[in-house]
């Protein structure tokens, strides 16, 4: 899916006992989160423009705060773009100015590697790293 030149991460959830795929689901970033916030104020701030389906607030293993960022995933696009539309740039909370982003798709290579059994992937590591080292030249004595 593409949106303003912009590649949109979507996926799509499956039900299985049905064998149907719902609706797909956008991914957002968002930035400039103080460090006390709690998912629940998340929601409740951008619950309005559109269905929040999932938040995970990135924080410090040690302390608990929040790093300053997080992701949201919302139900379809239509509610990610009036999240951006009407949030991006927003003051919140002691000046802290939100940023929110579509989360850029993966490459191909990536989503195919995730469907990869692990021991193919330590190998495929192993051999494109010493593949990838460039060799010095050698010198001529």
């Amino acid at each position: 899916m593409i949106l303003l030149g912009t590649l949109v991460c979507t996926s799509y959830r499956s039900n299985l006992s049905l064998g149907q795929m719902e609706k797909p689901i956008v991914k957002l970033f968002v930035g400039g989160l103080p460090p006390n916030i709690k998912e629940i104020e998340l929601v409740q701030l951008l619950a309005i423009y559109g269905e929040v389906l999932t938040v995970k607030i990135v924080r410090d293993r040690i302390t608990k705060n929040c790093k300053g960022y997080g992701f949201l995933e919302m139900a379809n696009i239509q509610a990610a773009e009036n999240v951006i539309e009407f949030m991006d740039g927003k003051p919140f909370k002691k000046n802290n100015n939100l940023i929110i982003n579509l989360v850029k798709e993966k490459a191909l290579s990536t989503l195919a590697k995730q469907s990869l059994p692990k021991s193919q992937l330590v190998n495929e590591r192993v051999t494109s790293e010493v593949t990838s080292k460039k060799k010095r030249p050698r010198l001529n004595r």
